[in-house]
């Protein structure tokens, strides 16, 4: 009994930290100014390559602004990011009361299935040409309370205080986040941080709605609610175009401890 009991246990450890995972990282000044416009060449060399997670992340700050760019080169990572969403959560450890989450890219899976429907496109120009086209839909950032619940919504051509945006370039797709430090009569949603304060930055795709994947196709080669046979217009059931397998979805799912500088 003890021997079974003890095994449950490993394998519960295993599977909870197998879900997630923190890492600790430093927010390190950027040289120049940061602008979040979904290109990371303001960060220079700053951004640190994570391997288990496919993924490059920085992190900055100034007495203004927290700053978070995340870069992957890897589908798999990005596609469940329009599939479920993508949230940031900030939580202020050095004040609990505060936490904060970012969700953008919005869940939208079938409005992209339904304007990425020409073949004959994505075969010549690839995956760019659908990453853009996801990109281009996503003009809304959702402000989420602690407990998961909207606070308001924001437009992505909102150029003051908090700010995101997403971008593809060089076969890597860039995310960028803008978070005031102060809350005060122009931001009304930020972090109530100052130099010093350790953070908590978790970063998670959600579990995308099963009823936009699973089914069975109808005669026109859609499934139910509008969405592409196959995953990849052009390309066969579960298949890339060419011929490649397609990948099994990652979800994003991990940590970083932050002291801000």
């Amino acid at each position: 009994m003890n021997k079974i009991f003890i095994s449950l246990v490993f394998m519960l450890t295993l599977l909870m930290t197998g879900c997630s995972s923190t890492l600790e990282m430093a927010s390190n000044p950027v040289p120049g100014s940061i602008n979040i416009n979904g290109d990371a060449a303001d960060w220079g060399t700053n951004l640190k390559y994570i391997p288990d997670e496919k993924a490059a992340v920085g992190i900055s700050n100034d007495n203004n602004y927290f700053y978070l760019c995340l870069t992957t080169a890897d589908m798999s990572k990005v596609m469940p990011m329009f599939a479920g969403g993508f949230t940031v959560w900030l939580e202020n450890e050095t004040n609990n009361d505060e936490v904060i989450g970012v969700k953008y890219p919005l869940h939208n899976i079938v409005n992209e299935s339904r304007i990425m429907v020409n073949p004959g496109e994505f075969r010549e120009k690839g995956r760019g040409m659908m990453i853009s086209k996801m990109i281009a839909s996503q003009d809304e950032i959702r402000i989420l309370n602690k407990n998961n619940y909207p606070l308001t919504v924001i437009s992505t051509s909102d150029s003051s205080g908090l700010k995101a945006a997403i971008g593809y370039n060089n076969d890597q797709f860039i995310y960028e986040l803008r978070v005031p430090l102060k809350v005060d009569a122009h931001n009304k949603y930020g972090l109530n941080a100052h130099p010093g304060d350790k953070l908590l930055v978790k970063l998670e795709t959600e579990k995308p709605d099963r009823g936009n994947f699973g089914g069975r196709e109808n005669g026109d080669g859609m499934r139910p609610g509008g969405e592409m046979g196959g995953g990849f217009p052009g390309g066969g059931r579960g298949m890339r175009p060419g011929g490649e397998e397609r990948g099994v979805f990652e979800p994003v799912d991990f940590s970083l401890e932050v002291t801000l500088n």
